[in-house]
């Protein structure tokens, strides 16, 4: 019998995700699915990253718990993952526009495993991680209306990160992303 390639794996993790909305449950239990640009602002608070079991019973994740579940499958099929936290940081508007996503490897190319970006959602291949990270940071500017156009780039910022602890807020979220790897040769 064939052994499943990573990129097999990966059509059936994004399966058996199908059922996973975009939101997340508030330390009251309630569930949150609003979607707009001031969700972060709005939300701020009351967020708590929680853990791929709360996630697959509550159906409902943010990118950041909908990363950390997609990691968790990756881990169970023993193929390595890599993370990474896309930020815009407008101190100015006090508004900080960010996104997650999973990437893996497989014969020497590069996919970008996105769930709850529904727009982009899929499995997206490419010749090498930095063409990968550049792809989805233009995505994710121009998906964003918050991101002015003529946007500042040294405003812009990727950092690989490694998995955080579960329970941990907004800030704590943001704090140990930035104190992962800061992508700079985008």
């Amino acid at each position: 019998m064939k052994n499943k390639t990573a990129l097999e794996s990966a059509e059936q993790i994004l399966n058996k995700m199908i059922d996973i909305e975009y939101g997340f449950v508030s330390q009251a239990g309630e569930k949150i699915r609003e979607t707009d640009e001031d969700f972060g602002k709005k939300y701020w608070n009351e967020y708590f990253l929680r853990s791929p079991k709360e996630i697959i019973i509550s159906k409902t994740g943010s990118c950041w718990d909908q990363v950390e579940l997609e990691r968790y499958y990756f881990n169970q099929e023993k193929i390595n993952t890599k993370t990474f936290f896309f930020v815009y940081y407008d101190h100015k508007n006090r508004n900080y526009p960010c996104h997650t996503l999973l990437t893996f490897e497989c014969d020497n190319m590069f996919y970008w495993f996105e769930h709850s970006w529904f727009e982009m959602r899929g499995i997206h291949k490419y010749f090498s991680q930095k063409e990968l990270l550049k792809d989805a940071r233009e995505k994710f500017i121009k998906s964003r209306p918050e991101i002015p156009s003529g946007y500042d780039p040294n405003k812009m910022c990727v950092y690989e990160y490694k998995k955080p602890n579960m329970g941990i807020g907004s800030l704590e979220f943001y704090q140990h992303c930035e104190a992962g790897n800061k992508i700079t040769d985008l």
